[in-house]
């Protein structure tokens, strides 16, 4: 099995997943300090693992931070906005 991932570039704490032919779904979020993704394989039937708790709380930890960092020096309502989808999008 071939891991596909997505395009460059890609940032800290950025979720990524797919699903495998046999339903497997494959459930990744980058780690830019070592410069690798954290991978889990669950299908329908798996139950939630404190691994995937954690990666789970450090994507959503990463993105509050990306939206911080968009918000922090946002001088008028149009730059905040297009900021903020920046990171949403």
């Amino acid at each position: 099995m071939a891991i596909q991932y997505p395009d460059k570039p890609w940032v800290d704490g950025q979720t990524y997943q797919y699903e495998l032919a046999d339903g497997t779904f494959i459930f990744m979020v980058y780690d830019e300090q070592k410069n690798t993704w954290n991978v889990s394989r669950k299908n329908t039937e798996t139950y939630v693992t404190q691994q995937n708790l954690e990666l789970v709380s450090t994507a959503v930890d990463a993105k509050f931070d990306m939206l911080r960092a968009a918000i922090n020096g946002a001088t008028d309502f149009n730059t905040l906005k297009d900021r903020l989808l920046a990171v949403l999008n």
